[in-house]
Order: structure tokens, then sequence, then C-alpha cells
């Protein structure tokens, strides 16, 4: 498996960029198609020291259905996972980021991966600058995943919402003399709210 959290963050952006057929049983009638797309954000400026609110951003869209993840990547030793405070102050720099935030870690030894919110983390941390957490009792990748599309974790983007996350997304995701002001974010000229964005889309096949 991956050595490092750049290494991890490559392999699984290098997975989902392959082009491959799927056909999945995913519990609903009818015929559905799914479509990915996967962006690497670009910086707002020529600054190099960018502050990440995330490792990658995943967004499904659905009918009746959006919602967004911030997964922050982290590889775990013997089932404990180290992390840094500054990783947690970089994803509350946007609340809207934070409030969708999840720090997911595979441990080195077994591959095995748990996902727990960074706002539960941030609880636990007191003056240290790094501390270690048991992965024991975090949720795995299928528990999480239902939970998350139930709504039990992470906030959805609602139609009425004023400042959706995905809309974020899509500004850093264009091409740097395409983006238009930020008008209704404030944002650090360094920062960027993930380092890539993979956006899915589930529609139902026209008769």
């Amino acid at each position: 498996m991956a050595t490092d959290e750049n290494a991890l963050m490559n392999q699984i952006t290098s997975e989902f960029n392959q082009e491959r057929s799927r056909k999945c049983d995913i519990g609903i009638n009818g015929t559905y198609y799914v479509e990915s797309e996967l962006a690497e954000l670009h910086r707002k400026g020529d600054n190099q020291k960018d502050r990440h609110g995330s490792d990658l951003a995943l967004t499904v869209t659905a009918p009746d259905f959006k919602k967004t993840a911030f997964f922050q990547f982290k590889i775990s030793s013997n089932g404990v996972a180290r992390i840094e405070k500054g990783q947690i102050t970089d994803a509350k720099v946007v609340k809207e980021v934070y409030e969708r935030a999840f720090l997911f870690s595979v441990d080195r030894s077994n591959g095995l991966i748990r996902l727990e919110s960074l706002d539960k983390l941030d609880v636990a941390f007191g003056r240290e600058a790094t501390k270690g957490f048991s992965i024991a009792k975090w949720k795995g990748l299928a528990q999480w995943l239902v939970d998350w599309l139930r709504c039990v974790e992470g906030k959805p983007t609602r139609a009425d919402d004023p400042k959706p996350v995905e809309g974020l997304l899509k500004r850093f995701s264009l091409e740097p003399r395409r983006i238009a002001p930020f008008t209704k974010w404030e944002l650090p000229p360094e920062y960027l709210p993930s380092r890539a964005w993979l956006d899915m889309s589930i529609e139902p096949k026209e008769k």
C-alpha cells in the first residue's frame, strides 16, 4: 500500500481517473447513469504555500439529493492515527467545509479503513500540536457511507442554501483566468477547499 499520505492521495485519485465500464446494483429500480469527473483544484495566485481544507472533496448528486464530503487522508500504524492540530485548523477556514470534513484513515499493517469527523477529533484535542487517536471505534467505510447517504453523517446541500460548497469547488476547478470574484466567501489568498474534487452524478435513463 502507499507509504505516506501524498502517495495515498495519488493512488486514490489515479484509481478514480481510470476509465472503465461498471454495472452495479445500488438497490433502486430502473436504469440510472452514473457519471464522474475528477478535477485538480487550481491556486488563486502564484503563492506556492497553499493551505488546503482537505485532500479530496466528494460530491454525489442524484434526484432530490446533493451532498459533499471533504476527506483528509491519514496512514495509521497499529491502529493509531496521528493528527496535526493544523490540519483541523485549515479545515476550519470555511465553516461549510469543516462541518462536512472527515479523517479517512488507512492502517499501514492491514489496510483497514476507518473514518471519523474532524469535529469530533477537534473536541478531543488539548494544547498539543499533534495527537494520536485509536481508530478501533471509528466507522468502517461501508457503515460510514450508509450513514452519510442517510444524512446521519455530514450535512446535505439544500436547494435554498445561500453558500453551497459545490459552487466554491466549481470556481476553483475552472482555469484561473475564468474564476469570478468570490463575493460570497471570505477566503485567505493561499486557501483551497481541497486538493482535488470528485464530482459524481446519478441520473435516471430517459425512456
